[in-house]
C-alpha cells in the first residue's frame, strides 16, 4: 500500500519503527509490499520517523542514520542541530541493488554518543519477470461460429449483445494481472493503438489457473465498444501486464470480420456427383461440381467452396449471374487428407463474401469413396506406378513371344499387392484391345507376395498384333478400378512382318549406263536407289533403312569411307507412287573413292512395323569413275 509501513517481518520491541517505502502496492496473498517495476529504474527512497533523542533541540547529540538493505549498509546521514529537519527522514537504496528479484529485507541504524540501535525489519518484494515467463502469448481464442461467418448482427443478437472471447492459459497467472486487448483495422486507422478493452484477473480466475493448467479466462466484449471501431476486417492482439508492471510480448494475432448487414436466405449446396450416394474416382475423373442455388445477391459478391474444410479460390459472381451456380473441385482437393483412400464423408459448404461481410450456408454431407484395390493411388489417373507390372512368360524368355510359342496359351505372371481382400477382380489386357483376355478373382486366404497365373489364348494374341506389344491389368475392388505399368512383350508373327516373313525385294540404282553401272557422269547430284513398296504389309509409318558400302573389285575389301546410311518413315504419298528412292550423296563417289576401273556398290535395306523387321536381298553394282575430272 502506498506510503504505509513496511510490514514488520520479525516483530522485534526495539522502539525504532520499521521503515517504510513509498509506492509500494497493495498486499495481495503471496505478494506483500510488492514494488512497481517504475520505482526501480532509480535510487529507492526509504522513509523512517523521527525517534525520541532526533536532533531537533540543542543540546541533543549529533545521530547517523544508516540503512542496511539485506544486512548490508547501503546508504548513510549524519544528522544534528541546527541543520537537521524532519524533510532529513528518509535514506535510499542505490538504483544497481534493485536488479534482482524476490523478497529483501530493510532497516535502519541510528549511532550517537549515547547508543547505537537498530529499527524493526521490514520487507519489500521485487518482480522482474513478466507475466507468461516472456514467451509469446497465443492469440485469443474465438468463438467457431464466429470464426466460420465472422461476427454478425445474428451472433450478438443471440449473445447478449456481447463478443465472448477466451485468452489461453498462460504460465504463473495472477490475481491483479492485467489483459489489455488490442481491436485493429486492416489496414489500421487512428486510435486503433489504443486498448478497446482491459480485463483484471480475479482471484478465482487466478485460483482455477492455478489448479487446472488449461483453464482459460473468459472475456466479455460489450457490443457499444466494438462499434466504436467500425465494421470490417480486425486484428486481435493482446498484452500481458502483471501488478508490478511488467509486460509481456505482444500475442499472436487473430483476424475476424466485423458486419451487421442481414445475412442473405442462402440454401444448402448441391453436388449433383452425389446423387446415386456416393463419389467415386470415376466421378472425379469425370468433374466434380457444387452448385449454388438462387439467393438474392449483390454484384459486388464472391463466392468461395469450402471442401472438407478446403477453401477453393473465391471468385466473383458479376452482375448476371445464371444460378445454379457451378464451382469445380480439383483432384487436389477432392483426395487431400489421411482418409482419402477410405470411405468417409465430406462437409460441404460455401461463403458469400460482399464487402467486408460473409454468410456461409448451411452445410450438405456428401460420401465419397475413392478406396482401390492394390496399394494406394495418389493420382487421379488411373495408371499406378506402386501396382507390380506383369511378366510375360515366353518360350524364349521374359517379355518375347515367337514362332515356339505359336499355337499355345501363353502363360502372364505377378505378384500379387498388399493386402488383398476376398472378391477384388484383376483384368488382364494384351495390346490396344478394350477387351479383357484373361482375369482372375482373389480368393480367401490369398496373401500378399503370392504369384499370380493368366493364361492368355493364343487367338488374343494374334489379336494384339506383334512388334511392341502393352500387356497390363486393372484392379477393381467393386467400387474403382486402377491400372498397373504396361510390361513391353516383343512380339513376333511372321505373318505380320515387312513381306510376311519372306525376304524382301533388292532394290536397284535408277540411273545408270548401258552397262548397269555407275560412273562419274550419272552420279552428279547423287545416285537415286530405289526400293519397291509392293512387300506384304506395307503400311503408312513403316521404317525403311538404307545401307550402302563400296567394296574392290574382289567384293570382298570394303573401300574405306564408301559407307552411308539413311532412313525415312514411309507416307501414304509414298505408298501411292509404289515406291521410295533414297539418294546416295554425290561426294560419295569420286576416284580417290573408287581408284581403278572396276567396283561394286552393294547396297541392301531393312523395314520395320510393329511386328518386326524384314531384310532386302543385297543388291550390287558395277562402278567405275575413270571419267571422274
Amino acid at each position: 500500500m502506498s506510503d504505509t509501513a513496511v510490514t514488520d517481518a520479525v516483530n522485534q520491541d526495539d522502539f525504532f519503527t520499521p521503515p517504510r517505502v513509498p509506492g509500494t502496492l497493495p498486499d495481495l496473498p503471496g505478494e506483500v509490499n510488492l514494488l512497481p517495476i517504475e520505482l526501480l529504474v532509480r535510487p529507492l527512497r526509504v522513509e523512517f520517523d523521527e525517534w525520541g533523542l532526533a536532533p531537533n533541540q540543542p543540546g541533543r547529540p549529533a545521530s547517523t542514520v544508516s540503512l542496511l538493505w539485506d544486512d548490508r549498509m547501503v546508504d548513510q546521514k549524519v544528522m544534528q542541530y541546527p541543520s537537521y529537519t524532519a524533510a532529513d527522514l528518509f535514506l535510499t537504496v542505490p538504483a544497481d541493488q534493485l536488479s534482482q528479484a524476490g523478497t529483501h529485507t530493510l532497516r535502519y541504524r541510528i549511532s550517537n554518543i549515547f547508543d547505537d540501535s537498530t529499527s524493526r525489519v521490514g520487507t519489500v518484494l521485487i518482480d522482474w519477470r513478466p507475466p507468461s515467463f516472456n514467451q509469446t502469448p497465443r492469440s485469443v481464442i474465438l468463438p467457431a461460429e464466429v470464426i466460420r461467418n465472422g461476427l454478425t448482427r445474428e451472433y450478438l443478437d443471440a449473445n447478449n449483445h456481447e463478443l465472448l472471447m477466451q485468452i489461453p492459459p498462460y504460465a504463473e497467472t495472477r490475481q491483479g494481472d492485467q489483459i489489455e486487448i488490442f481491436w485493429q483495422g486492416s489496414p489500421s486507422v487512428p486510435g486503433d493503438d489504443v486498448p478497446l478493452w482491459s480485463h483484471v484477473v480475479t482471484a478465482q480466475e487466478a485460483l482455477a489457473a492455478a489448479n487446472d493448467p488449461t483453464a482459460v479466462i473468459d472475456v466479455k466484449l460489450p457490443e457499444a465498444d466494438i462499434l466504436s471501431r467500425a465494421e470490417g476486417s480486425k486484428t486481435i492482439n493482446y498484452f500481458l501486464k502483471d501488478r508490478a508492471g511488467n509486460t509481456s510480448a505482444l500475442s499472436l494475432t487473430a483476424s475476424l470480420i466485423v458486419t451487421l448487414a442481414p445475412a442473405p436466405a442462402l440454401l444448402k449446396p448441391q453436388v449433383p456427383a452425389a446423387a446415386d450416394g456416393l463419389i467415386t474416382r470415376f466421378d472425379a475423373a469425370q468433374g466434380v461440381e457444387v452448385w449454388v442455388p438462387a439467393y438474392a445477391y449483390d454484384a459486388i459478391d464472391t463466392l468461395a467452396i469450402n471442401w472438407g474444410g478446403q477453401y477453393l479460390v473465391a471468385q466473383p459472381i458479376g452482375s448476371a449471374p445464371v444460378f445454379p451456380l457451378r464451382r469445380s473441385v480439383p483432384w487436389d482437393v477432392l483426395a487431400v487428407g489421411d482418409h482419402a483412400e477410405v470411405r468417409h464423408d465430406v462437409a460441404v459448404t460455401y461463403s458469400v463474401v460482399r464487402g467486408v461481410a460473409r454468410w456461409t450456408s448451411p452445410m450438405e454431407s456428401v460420401a465419397v469413396d475413392f478406396s482401390v484395390a492394390g496399394p494406394a493411388n495418389p493420382s487421379i489417373d488411373p495408371i499406378n506406378p506402386r501396382l507390380p507390372a506383369v511378366t510375360v512368360k515366353g518360350v524364349g524368355g521374359d517379355d518375347v513371344i515367337g514362332g515356339a510359342d505359336a499355337g499355345q496359351p501363353v502363360r502372364v505372371e505377378l505378384t500379387l499387392y498388399d493386402n488383398p481382400e476376398a472378391g477384388q477382380r484383376l483384368d488382364l489386357f494384351w495390346g490396344r484391345r478394350d477387351q479383357p483376355v484373361a482375369d482372375y478373382t482373389v480368393q480367401p486366404g490369398d496373401g500378399a507376395g503370392q504369384g499370380i497365373v493368366f493364361q492368355v489364348p493364343w487367338a488374343g494374341v494374334v489379336a494384339g498384333g506383334g512388334g511392341e506389344v502393352p500387356v497390363r491389368y486393372t484392379t477393381f475392388n467393386g467400387i474403382n478400378g486402377q491400372q498397373s505399368p504396361d510390361t513391353t512383350c516383343r512380339v513376333s508373327l511372321d505373318d505380320e512382318l515387312p513381306g510376311g516373313g519372306r525376304p524382301l525385294k533388292e532394290g536397284a540404282f535408277t540411273r545408270t549406263n548401258a552397262n548397269n553401272a555407275l560412273n562419274y557422269a550419272n552420279t552428279r547430284g547423287g545416285a537415286p536407289y530405289r526400293i519397291l513398296l509392293d512387300y506384304a504389309n506395307a503400311a503408312v509409318g513403316d521404317e525403311l533403312e538404307v545401307f550402302v558400302q563400296g567394296y574392290g573389285p574382289d567384293g570382298v575389301q570394303p573401300l574405306p569411307g564408301t559407307g552411308h546410311s539413311d532412313r525415312h518413315p514411309v507416307e501414304k504419298a509414298d505408298l501411292v507412287a509404289g515406291y521410295f528412292e533414297f539418294t546416295v550423296p554425290e561426294r560419295l563417289f569420286t576416284r580417290t573413292l573408287y581408284p581403278g576401273p572396276r567396283n561394286l556398290v552393294n547396297v541392301y535395306y531393312q523395314v520395320t512395323n510393329l511386328a518386326g523387321q524384314g531384310v532386302s536381298a543385297l543388291s550390287r553394282t558395277l562402278i567405275d569413275m575413270r571419267g571422274d575430272s
